[in-house]
């Protein structure tokens, strides 16, 4: 630079002696240095204007590659080099220059101006088309060099946006979900998850004081990922503080973080003011993407208040989202009101306010049905899919299909990957429905149209899917007996997904092997079903991720099961065991459930061996450890594990400490809005009742069923209705003892009422055994028609009910209408209906079921039997009656129980002595030594019904005389 101030000052001393001349050249390079000039200096300044950006730049990326640090660094090398170029060429005019004013000044005379107007002229008449190339030249370098910069720069940059936006959609998969009230957690995009903790751990080697906003963000998210949730808000807050400076969406969603991760650890209330601080400081924002997520965490601070038992607080946010954001345009924060009425709906359905329910789901569709929107056409598929499973709760299952059906005719060709899951899901659950049905081959053909048009999708949700739909297909086949096929498809899930690297299909695969050995457990395996939890523990044992080693722990859980039904209860308990060692201290949620489990099942198998102090103990231990636990699943156990000490505690005859114990599980789980724990609730106050009855305190017992009745008759739950039932049914067999016919009879009448229409198989039959207890009553009311009338109405309603124990009911009614028609001589009608009850049931090959029909065939008999005696008079008729009665009493001997055999053979011998007094002596005989003196009191009470004679005196002599002869021969073999 001191050369150029040189070569101005001489410049301007010999501005006269120049001037005179009027150079061309001097002018050509007088407008070449100017241009030169300013084409250095607007070099210089984008040179410097390029490395801040370049420097920015590279402390924005620096974090997430190191690739884009290099390639900030050779941009800033090539912007150097150039510089010095320029540089260098000026620098040598410059000195060329002073030289040559040097030469001029050192000549004080008129001699040295010459010289040096001479030397200059003479140099630049040289140089002339030289210079004034080598500036052209220069001048072409510096604008292609410029232009080299700018479109580097240019390439930089998309780079540069390149890779901030793929980590910012990396972001957006990667963070938990919003807004989703049924659905918090969402299967994460493997991808997304790699770039957050590849960026985070490139964040180790920055000083964390030169972290942005934006790096504490990432490592926020990758704590978050990783459970650390005190860490994860601790970079949250970080990202918050230096937010200031970032743009409303950036700063909204680090505070949206930590509302979600606040919420994660259960501070509802300070996750609530988190989301409160976003409305009051964007809420009237009005950037779409800024809205957006303004609704979103409005729609958090809802499902929050869900949380902390506020359901009308929580409904009134929701209404808040629609009436402020309900006529917005913008894609997302459509969805994001969809979201909060979808949300507003599953709260009126947990309050038992279904209709409204499904009124919210219409206008979710009504609204936002013809949406273009992908994001809101999916919100409408789930509401859709919600108001299905909602009509499938009030048992109108064929319009809960018809739904499904629906969303698959609208949403079935999307190609959206969100899309096609919500289809897929719509199915999967018309197949379930479709199972509950009883109609397990449209259930398989459901599955496999699923698999057919699903089975290639790459996405892991939708994947995840399929592979559970076809575990439920096995379970479908199941159903239809058809074990080999069922065990194929378990080997065809493992064979397509076995290989899958994705936590939630390693959850699959890890449950079709654990339903694989169930099954082969069921068909008597037991052998092949342990070799397959092996294979599970040897392939899933190792493996971190929490839903993979609870069902590992399952599976042991089942070994250990099949053990027992092995007879191997030594290893079973070690197994148990087993279980207890290797997860007892998993604190993960869900994982205390199964060493619970494991230990609830040691104690049963310890009180099976008789062990009953050490069963006790395993109990308490139970209590100790898992006691105050929150978990549902948790807490149910604990409380199974109370209420079978309590019925230890009945077995050792600790009748207080039995009551005492149900008081304990009534204290501390009576409360419990969990279904599971409610039934073992309900269970347990009947279980008092009970004992309470033994101990003959009927007013105390009558007054748990009233309890009972009170707190838990209105509760819809399948598993509870029965138990009330059930209870009421007890409580008119207390009235009845303590002789209130009437009273009695009313309880029975209310069962009736309260839950006769109800087609829950349970409530079925315990509303047909109060129909039984009544005309029990009836009868000891000598009410015989109001006895018949109840027992045609059980009939009436239950007869073609195909349930064991309905038909089982059924048949013995009819078999009480019998021989209460018998009793009053109505012979004719009580044959005809023990034939029905031969006709309708003589085919079912159940044990229970051949006994009754058994006992049918021997009624018959025993009715003919007394109808020859009461026509004794009329021979051809009593002729034809006692003959036609043997084949009748064969056939009931054949499929009778041991214990009836001795009333069969009383009949038959008893049918032929009216005969022919000389037969049926050995039928007699067998029947007395089968039955005892029981039986002897039997035949002899038969012959004095309708007595004749001397048939009946002559039969009571043989009676006598067999009678004598057995006790002789019984007393010589002693």
């Amino acid at each position: 630079m001191l050369y150029r101030i040189l070569f101005i000052l001489l410049f301007v001393f010999n501005a006269n002696a120049i001037a005179s001349d009027k150079l061309t050249s001097k002018e050509i390079f007088s407008k070449q240095q100017d241009r030169l000039q300013k084409i250095e200096n607007d070099l210089s300044d984008f040179q410097h204007k390029v490395q801040i950006s370049l420097d920015s730049s590279d402390k924005r990326l620096a974090d997430f590659s190191a690739q884009f640090g290099a390639q900030a660094t050779n941009q800033g090398t090539n912007a150097t080099w150039l510089g010095t170029i320029v540089a260098i060429t000026g620098l040598a005019i410059s000195v060329i220059v002073a030289l040559a004013g040097w030469l001029t000044y050192v000549n004080a005379t008129a001699r040295a101006k010459s010289e040096a107007k001479k030397a200059v002229k003479k140099w630049f008449d040289g140089k002339d088309s030289h210079l004034q190339e080598l500036i052209v030249n220069l001048v072409k370098e510096a604008e292609a060099g410029r232009a080299k910069i700018a479109d580097d720069m240019g390439r930089f940059g998309n780079d540069t946006l390149v890779a901030r936006n793929k980590i910012n959609a990396a972001i957006l998969a990667f963070m938990p979900q919003t807004g989703d009230a049924d659905q918090v957690q969402h299967s994460e995009d493997p991808a997304a998850v790699e770039i957050i903790q590849n960026a985070s751990e490139e964040l180790k080697a920055k000083p964390e004081s030169d972290f942005s906003a934006n790096d504490h963000y990432v490592r926020g998210l990758a704590l978050y990922k990783n459970g650390k949730f005190e860490g994860a808000l601790d970079s949250f807050d970080a990202a918050i503080k230096l937010g200031v400076n970032v743009p409303a969406n950036e700063h909204v969603l680090y505070l949206l973080l930590k509302g979600v991760t606040l919420g994660q650890q259960g501070k509802y209330d300070a996750e609530i003011a988190v989301y409160d601080e976003i409305d009051r400081h964007f809420g009237k924002d009005f950037a779409p993407d800024v809205r957006e997520r303004v609704a979103g965490s409005l729609t958090n601070k809802g499902i929050a208040l869900g949380h902390q038992n506020k359901p009308h607080d929580e409904i009134a946010v929701y209404n808040e989202i629609d009436s402020r954001f309900g006529r917005d345009v913008a894609p997302g924060v459509r969805e994001r009101v969809a979201e909060a009425l979808r949300n507003k709906g599953i709260v009126l359905g947990q309050q038992g306010r279904r209709e409204e329910e499904i009124a919210v789901y219409d206008e979710i569709d009504r609204r936002f049905g013809q949406d273009v929107a992908s994001g809101v056409r999916e919100r409408v598929a789930v509401a859709l899919r919600n108001k299905g499973i909602v009509l499938g709760q009030l048992d109108r299952l064929e319009d809960e299909i018809a739904v499904y059906d629906e969303i698959d005719r609208r949403f079935g060709q999307d190609v959206a990957p969100g899309m096609r899951k919500r289809v897929a899901e719509a199915l999967r659950n018309k197949g379930i429905t479709l199972g509950m049905q009883n109609k397990f081959r449209d259930e398989v053909a459901v599955y496999d149209e699923i698999a057919r048009r699903f089975g290639q999708d790459v996405a892991p949700g939708t994947r995840s899917l399929v592979a559970e739909v076809l575990i439920n297909k096995s379970i479908a086949l199941s159903q239809l007996d058809n074990f080999e096929e069922c065990i194929t498809v378990c080997d065809e899930i493992d064979s397509r997904f076995g290989q899958d690297e994705d936590p939630d299909m390693r959850e699959r695969m890890a449950q079709a092997l654990k339903n694989k050995a169930i099954l082969l457990g069921q068909q008597n395996r037991f052998d092949d079903a342990i070799a397959v939890y092996d294979e599970i523990e040897r392939r899933f044992g190792q493996d971190m991720v929490h839903a993979v080693r609870q069902v590992v722990a399952q599976a042991l859980l089942n070994k250990g099961t099949v053990l027992g039904q092995q007879e191997r209860s030594n290893d079973e308990i070690a197994m148990y065991d087993e279980i207890d060692r290797r997860f007892g201290r998993d604190t993960a949620t869900g994982m205390h459930q199964e060493v619970a489990s494991a230990l609830r099942n040691k104690a049963i198998v310890l009180g099976q061996q008789g062990m009953l102090d050490d069963e006790m103990a395993v109990y308490d231990e139970i209590d100790r450890r898992f006691g105050l636990d929150v978990t549902p699943g948790v807490r149910e156990v604990v409380a199974q594990a109370l209420i079978n000490k309590g019925c230890l505690l009945g077995k050792l005859n600790k009748h207080d400490d039995e009551i005492a114990t149900y008081d304990e599980i009534d204290r501390r789980y009576g409360q419990d809005s969990e279904l599971e724990t409610r039934k073992i609730v309900v269970g347990t106050l009947n279980n008092k009742a009970i004992v309470l009855h033994q101990q003959n305190r009927l007013d105390d017992e009558i007054a748990v069923y009233i309890e009972l009745d009170r707190r838990f008759g209105e509760d819809m739950a399948s598993g509870v209705r029965d138990v009330v039932a059930g209870a009421l049914r007890n409580k008119g067999g207390a009235l009845g003892l303590q002789g209130k016919p009437d009273e009695e009879i009313a309880v029975y009448d209310e069962i009736d009422r309260r839950f006769g229409q109800d087609p829950e198989p349970d409530l079925r039959q315990r509303v047909a055994e109060a129909l039984c207890n009544k005309g029990e009553v009836l009868k000891k009311l000598a009410n015989l028609d109001g006895e018949i009338l109840v027992y045609d109405e059980i009939d009436r309603r239950y007869g073609q009910d195909e349930a064991l124990n309905m038909r089982e009911l059924v048949a013995g009614v009819l078999n009480s209408k019998g021989t209460r028609l018998l009793q009053q001589d109505n012979y004719e009608r009580a044959i005809a209906v023990f034939g029905e009850i031969d006709t309708r049931y003589s085919h079912d090959v159940e044990s229970g079921m051949r006994h009754l029909v058994g006992n049918a065939l021997n009624s018959i008999g025993f009715a003919k039997i007394i109808q020859a005696k009461a026509s004794w008079s009329d021979e051809p008729q009593r002729t034809k009656l006692l003959t036609s009665l043997q084949s009748v009493l064969k056939r009931a001997f054949m499929i009778c129980g041991e214990d009836d055999r001795a009333i069969v053979l009383g009949n038959i011998g008893y049918g032929q002595f009216l005969l022919a007094q000389n037969m049926g002596l050995d039928e007699t005989r067998e029947c007395l030594i089968l039955g005892g003196q029981q039986a002897l009191e039997n035949q002899l009470a038969d012959a004095k019904k309708h007595r004749i004679e001397p048939e009946d005196t002559e039969y009571e002599r043989l009676l006598n005389t067999l009678w004598q002869d057995i006790l002789t021969n019984s007393r010589k073999s002693v």
